[in-house]
């Protein structure tokens, strides 16, 4: 994220429970590595060239995929990038949606100034576009959750060192 007022979309299909397939989610708190993901190819397509036009028109002050982690992650990492928070809602409350490492999705920002000529892009590409926030602040909140965006890069920054706390290498 970047700019005060900038608003924030999820442009893309909604994950749903399939999404959790191979997820980190999954992983993490379930020590399971299950599932298959799938994809909608003419969808995944779609996105592409909605994401480049709208990149090459200037609309976008930022975009990130939700592969890696689900939404929840992917919005903290926009936090934690451009050093700003965010308000969000609208996303739900489950697993899927927050965790969900859905195919075809990417969480997009543009200008408020620019909020009409990104959605009728988006219908021009056959895109669901659905606006979730607002940029700003200190602190990523929504629906259950609140965190400085401080606190957030203090965790994404030790993960690594406290994954490895107690691992010896074999050298």
């Amino acid at each position: 994220f970047r700019d005060d007022g900038d608003v924030v979309f999820a442009a893309g299909h909604e994950p749903d429970a399939s999404s959790l397939a191979g997820s980190q989610y999954l992983r993490m708190l379930h020590g399971a590595i299950a599932g298959r993901p799938s994809i909608d190819l003419e969808a995944e397509a779609r996105l592409q060239r909605f994401l480049v036009e709208a990149a090459e028109s200037g609309l976008l002050t930022s975009a990130h995929d939700v592969s890696a982690g689900g939404l929840a992650v992917t919005l903290a990492e926009c936090c934690i990038l451009g050093h700003i928070g965010a308000e969000v809602e609208g996303i739900g409350r489950s697993a899927a949606a927050l965790f969900g490492e859905a195919q075809s999705l990417a969480v997009v920002a543009c200008a408020a100034a620019d909020e009409d000529l990104l959605s009728e892009l988006a219908e021009k590409h056959g895109v669901p576009l659905r606006g979730i926030g607002i940029v700003g602040g200190t602190h990523l909140r929504g629906e259950g959750f609140d965190a400085t965006v401080d606190d957030l890069r203090a965790a994404y920054e030790r993960g690594l060192p406290h994954a490895l706390e107690g691992v010896t290498a074999n050298v």
